[in-house]
């Protein structure tokens, strides 16, 4: 009786999940997350990271309805206290193999399902990053990296009860009782990586806003008459929006505020005093720039830039012309979104004048 009660739940709960096909998923992840605290961007790249996530109270007060159905389902795996009985050694970083089958989670107002053959754009050649959660009897659920989304691999975490799956994966033992077990062999490889494993961010735009001092060139004069001298820094603004082609490699458009300035003794209504001179106020350069960068998507970043473009004069002795520079900088990323950089850069006007800029800002990416 007990057999044939649970051959009947299996068909009511199960039945449509061993008989409908798998959507062959190739999306990016992401556009849904179903626990955006647990996502890669939001920072969490360490097994200890992802354990505070989980344990911290902004995470509950913030997700409210995410986080509710998370800790349901750290129920589900055998967690009585939720995700206050869960301990950094019962959590995994792993790669799933591409075209693994099971239950994709996903966020549209509310938490869902869809059964897919996973191989989604744009991981990493070595599988798609997960965590995998294991609970104290064995159960687990994996939590993808990039969209904080929970991944059930078929035939391992059906959550009703489960009568016996003829398939090449299941194997049975018989408990004291004569009882069958059932136990599903993992057809997934599992790769275990460092905390340190190269994650990549699925970012196409970034954005800078940098301020700082800049100073500029003197010019020098053919007689001994007139003397000039150096004006000191000014302010200067620069902001950037550009293209990411790879890790490595960015293009994109900078428009500036830059203030050329120095001091002569000869310019003013008194001789041999000094006068501060104008040739640029201010200059606004708008360039097109390419970016080279060392380093990974996150932590620090050393950088260069190349730059050429149009400088319009709005006021001063100088004209409007070409304009090129040279920037060399550095970055840290807190996570794939947003970064701190500071950069030392020479421009060149086309008046022989130089510009040197000493900048500092916030990266963002999108």
């Amino acid at each position: 009786m007990r057999f044939f009660l649970s051959v009947i739940l299996t068909v009511l709960c199960c039945g449509p999940l061993f008989s409908q096909r798998p959507r062959l998923f190739t999306e990016r992840l992401g556009n849904h997350p179903q626990f955006p605290f647990l996502q890669f961007e939001k920072g969490i790249t360490t097994r200890a990271l992802f354990l505070k996530a989980v344990k911290d109270p902004e995470s509950r007060s913030r997700y409210k309805t995410e986080f509710a159905v998370f800790n349901r389902l750290l129920r589900d795996i055998g967690f009585a206290k939720g995700y206050k009985d869960v301990r950094a050694d019962q959590i995994e970083n792993v790669f799933i193999n591409p075209g693994t089958i099971g239950r994709l989670g996903f966020f549209n107002k509310e938490s869902n399902y869809i059964y897919v053959k996973l191989n989604p754009a744009g991981e990493g050649d070595d599988g798609i990053a997960a965590w995998k959660i294991t609970g104290p009897h064995g159960r687990y659920i994996h939590i993808l990296h990039t969209c904080g989304n929970a991944f059930f691999i078929d035939g391992a975490n059906i959550p009703c009860p489960i009568a016996e799956k003829p398939a090449a994966d299941t194997v049975y033992k018989q408990d004291s009782a004569g009882r069958k077990d059932t136990v599903y062999k993992k057809d997934t490889v599992y790769i275990r990586i460092a905390d340190s494993g190269r994650i990549v961010c699925h970012k196409k735009w970034e954005v800078t806003v940098d301020g700082g001092a800049s100073f500029n060139s003197v010019p020098r004069f053919d007689n001994v008459t007139q003397h000039s001298r150096t004006d000191g820094a000014r302010p200067t603004v620069e902001v950037s929006v550009s293209r990411i082609f790879n890790h490595w490699l960015q293009a994109g458009l900078l428009a500036a505020y830059r203030t050329l300035a120095y001091q002569d003794d000869l310019s003013g209504a008194v001789p041999h005093t000094w006068n501060e001179v104008y040739p640029a106020k201010p200059m606004i350069p708008l360039q097109l720039f390419g970016k080279a960068t060392i380093g990974g998507p996150l932590g620090w970043q050393a950088n260069t830039s190349l730059s050429a473009g149009f400088g319009w004069v709005a006021r001063g002795t100088a004209k409007s012309g070409f304009t090129a520079g040279l920037k060399m900088g550095v970055a840290y990323f807190f996570n794939c979104r947003w970064g701190l950089g500071g950069s030392f850069e020479g421009q060149y006007f086309s008046n022989k004048l130089f510009a040197l800029p000493i900048t500092a800002g916030v990266r963002y990416r999108f």
